[in-house]
């Protein structure tokens, strides 16, 4: 009669503790700050000189460089322009913020933005991507009397999204029932 009594008071301890695991999971996602997401894409253009027998080359020469474009939207150059577009972030907040990335096998660059409030995250993703165009475009065409040939239209403008993008909020329930079970095993297993 006691080992089924203490049996029954280390499944019960087991329990509570999955439970407690689980409320835990829950108080996680309710105080998590809430973040929003919003991506913007830009085309990257190379108008080759008329005296450019081969259109090829272009093509090369942009998807050479379209990985170094994307490396730039994080430089400080580009930075503190957006800084001065959205002020009230640090250089360190942006680049924390902003992920910038050539989409593999296509002469799109996106640009990914986190904020706390949704425009804010979409105003972030286009200030990169206009800042980035002209810091390339002056850089293209630095030296020369002639205009750049790199260009990047945006071909996709940052939504402000209508959701969360921290929206992990079951994962971290089932990250506290997890948690709570191995504690609750554990638990049962010394009793």
């Amino acid at each position: 009669m006691v080992s089924g009594r203490r049996r029954l008071i280390g499944q019960l301890s087991a329990a509570l503790v999955v439970l407690v695991g689980v409320a835990a999971g829950f108080a996680w996602s309710a105080l998590a700050p809430v973040t929003y997401e919003a991506r913007g894409s830009v085309f990257v253009k190379f108008n080759f000189p008329a005296t450019e027998p081969d259109p090829f080359s272009a093509q090369q020469f942009v998807t050479q460089r379209i990985d170094s474009y994307a490396e730039l939207a994080t430089s400080p150059v580009v930075l503190s322009a957006v800084q001065r577009d959205l002020p009230g972030y640090t250089l360190d907040e942006l680049a924390a913020a902003i992920d910038v990335a050539a989409v593999p096998g296509t002469v799109l660059i996106d640009a990914t933005a986190k904020a706390s409030d949704p425009r804010t995250a979409a105003d972030m993703a286009d200030a990169v991507l206009a800042q980035l165009a002209a810091t390339v475009t002056v850089a293209e065409g630095a030296g020369s009397t002639q205009a750049s040939p790199v260009l990047m239209p945006l071909i996709q403008p940052a939504i402000a999204p209508d959701t969360t993008s921290s929206s992990v909020d079951f994962v971290k329930v089932l990250v506290g029932a997890g948690l709570g079970s191995a504690v609750g095993a554990l638990v049962w297993w010394v009793r």
